[in-house]
């Protein structure tokens, strides 16, 4: 390829390899209550990363599941101290200054303390997928300071407080343009040229449907129609109410998918490294597209797997029953996990745990497969369609960073299930 014309990103999987992929170790994930899932998460990042391609190269990662083991442990530790001394620290200041302490409110502090830890998340992610990652057989890196970057998350969280989320598309640039300069490609740093500007209509439009919905629908459960058929009266509300719930939701839902194809068109074509340039026109029909056949492929395959489910847990119980040799009567046809007591025998609680792992695992796999093997690679592959570069001959002097000596893993991001792919 001329190194002068636009470089193509490329996303190309053979076909059926990811669900293949994502069915075999989710399946194994979801038996194992999520032990495999760092395992999972290896092989799912090695074959997205080798089918994604800039100028007919692939990315390369060379991540392993031992580290996210290791980095989410010490992440689970770190947490479940800090939280603990967070949580006493509470109860300390409500009995010395109130009477009573609401559990209400102790939980809404509690969740206010763990955002700054979410973000902290989501920069050592980021760091460690660079780090692991190389292309033409150049690492990728990151340094920076994650105290600065929680200044400026902190800083631009309560203004968008303040303003109610109208400052929002600064606080996402502000946090993409720090995130994006602490960046490397080799000894090369990447540099972010952009502002909020752009897309802040977008933003607008999606701020005020949402409010403008809330409203309406507000209004709607306050009106009461209706007409007499048959001498019965019709609440036409009732029926009318569920529908203009979706028109709503609908409506916002287009212009929030409009808004993010906006800013991820931003962030994509904001970046830079020496003089290379990437271009890219995502619009809403690559958000859209995506999530009509992620909807119609749970409707559809959730349909059959709850039938089939249904009658594994009806046989399974029934099995149960027969051995714990009680009247079928006596027995919800339930897997609720309450109703293990009624089982006296080992062989009724055998058959009622296994009904209830298998219920659980199948319900798991089909959450993974929805999001892992339907959603996130159409997404994905609009993504880099959307996308070119130009420049990549200024890369040509570009030489390797010196390896740092330890990498650490994306634990609290795991730890936190905020990591994604």
């Amino acid at each position: 390829m001329n190194e002068t014309e636009p470089a193509p990103f490329r996303f190309a999987p053979a076909q059926g390899e990811l669900q293949d992929l994502v069915l075999r170790d989710g399946a194994i994930s979801a038996l194992s209550f999520g032990a495999y899932r760092f395992w999972m998460k290896t092989h799912l990042r090695g074959l997205i990363w080798r089918r994604t391609t800039l100028g007919g190269d692939p990315f390369e990662y060379d991540g392993t599941a031992l580290e996210l083991l290791r980095g989410a442990l010490i992440a689970v530790l770190a947490l479940s101290s800090g939280l603990l001394v967070f949580n006493l620290g509470l109860a300390y200041v409500g009995l010395a200054l109130w009477s009573s302490w609401s559990p209400g409110l102790s939980a809404a502090l509690s969740a206010i303390a763990i955002l700054p830890v979410l973000e902290f998340a989501r920069f050592a992610a980021r760091r460690y997928r660079l780090r692991r990652t190389r292309w033409r057989g150049l690492r990728f890196g990151m340094d920076g300071s994650v105290f600065a970057f929680l200044r400026i998350w902190l800083g631009w969280s309560l203004l968008m407080a303040l303003t109610l989320g109208l400052s929002r598309p600064w606080l996402r640039v502000a946090r993409e343009r720090y995130l994006s300069r602490a960046m490397l490609y080799g000894d090369a740093r990447f540099d972010f040229e952009g502002g909020a500007r752009g897309i802040f209509r977008d933003w607008l439009s999606v701020w005020f449907a949402a409010m403008m919905a809330l409203g309406a629908y507000m209004l709607v459960r306050q009106i009461r129609f209706g007409v007499i058929y048959g001498g019965v009266r019709v609440d036409i509300m009732s029926f009318a109410t569920p529908v203009i719930a979706l028109i709503l939701a609908w409506l916002v839902f287009r212009l929030w998918c409009r808004y993010r194809a906006m800013e991820l068109a931003l962030f994509m074509s904001a970046r830079r490294v020496r003089g290379v340039r990437i271009a890219c026109d995502l619009d809403e029909r690559g958000l859209i597209r995506p999530a009509l056949a992620t909807l119609v492929r749970a409707i559809l395959a959730g349909a059959v797997l709850a039938v089939l489910l249904i009658a594994f847990a009806t046989l399974m119980l029934r099995l149960a029953v027969a051995i714990e040799g009680g009247d079928p009567s006596a027995f919800a046809l339930s897997l609720d996990l309450s109703l293990l007591g009624r089982f006296e025998t080992f062989g009724g609680r055998a058959t009622f745990i296994f009904a209830a792992w298998i219920n659980y695992a199948a319900g798991m796999l089909f959450l993974m497969w929805l999001w892992q093997a339907v959603w996130w690679p159409r997404v994905h592959g609009n993504l880099m369609a959307a996308s070119t570069a130009t420049g990549l001959e200024t890369l040509a002097d570009v030489r390797q960073r010196p390896e740092e000596k330890t990498i650490a893993a994306e634990g609290f991001a795991d730890a936190l299930d905020v990591a994604g792919l």
